[in-house]
C-alpha cells in the first residue's frame, strides 16, 4: 500500500459522520474539527468547516474534508462545495476532488 492509499484509509476510518448533528467530525489532539452539511436526494452540500483555532495550519481541515469526501462517495452521493474551504481545496487539488464528483455552485 503506498503512502497516498494509507493516508486515505486512515482519513476515512478517522472521519465519522455524526448524523444527528449533520456534520462530519475528526478528533485531533483532544478537540474536534467538523464539517457541517445538508443532504439532498442525490448530493451532500458541505456548508461550513471548522478547526479549533489552536490546531489550524496543520492540514487537519484538509484531512477532514478528504475523509468526508471518501465517505460521501462510498454512499454513492455527489458533493456540492457550499463553503469556501471546500471550494478552495478542490481548486488546489482538482485531481483529488474531481474524482469525487465535486460540484462548485455557480459553475
Amino acid at each position: 500500500m503506498n503512502d497516498r492509499n494509507r493516508f486515505e484509509s486512515f482519513a476515512m476510518a478517522a472521519v465519522r459522520d455524526n448524523k444527528p448533528l449533520s456534520r462530519f467530525e475528526l478528533d485531533a489532539e483532544g478537540a474536534v474539527a467538523f464539517a457541517n452539511y445538508r443532504l439532498t436526494p442525490q448530493a451532500v452540500i458541505i456548508t461550513h468547516t471548522e478547526t479549533p483555532r489552536a490546531l489550524r495550519g496543520r492540514g487537519i481541515a484538509s484531512e477532514l474534508v478528504n475523509g468526508a469526501l471518501d465517505l460521501i462517495r462510498a454512499d454513492g452521493r455527489k458533493v456540492i462545495a457550499g463553503c469556501g474551504f471546500v471550494g478552495g481545496l478542490s481548486a488546489q487539488a482538482s485531481g483529488i476532488c474531481g474524482s469525487r464528483e465535486l460540484t462548485l455552485p455557480g459553475l
